[in-house]
């Protein structure tokens, strides 16, 4: 039971850090998707552009203050390689809400980002950490 608890606590933590670690890069994000949106370009490449900018800054983020683990090529191949499917899928989802709805392009993208944290950290933490508690 100890051990349970030990590593409820961990998650815990890394869900934390996770979140600060992923503001930060959401903060980026949401800066950058606004001022390419303002310079004309579609909802799909802002995002893509804006999202990409931050995937560097959350990276280097929880790696050192999440996880733990060292910076290598590899855990960010990986890490890039998934933020690339998520950004892409993120992307569509988005053009679509704006094409089908009423609300403002930035709401779509601010309405996104629960899931986005969700599924960032659980795969972030798999490629990151293999799985391991």
């Amino acid at each position: 039971m100890r051990k349970f608890s030990i590593c409820i606590r961990k998650v815990i933590r890394q869900v934390i850090s996770f979140f600060f670690g992923s503001l930060a890069g959401v903060s980026i994000d949401l800066i950058v998707f606004q001022s390419v949106i303002l310079f004309g370009l579609s909802v799909f490449i802002s995002n893509f552009i804006s999202s990409s900018l931050a995937i560097l800054t959350t990276y280097l983020l929880v790696t050192r203050y999440t996880f733990r683990v060292a910076v290598s090529s590899l855990g960010f191949a990986l890490f890039t390689g998934w933020y690339v499917c998520s950004i892409t899928a993120f992307s569509i989802l988005i053009s679509y809400a704006v094409d089908n709805s009423t609300l403002p392009i930035i709401v779509c993208k601010l309405l996104s980002l629960p899931f986005s944290f969700i599924v960032n950290f659980l795969f972030s933490r798999l490629i990151l950490t293999k799985g391991m508690l």
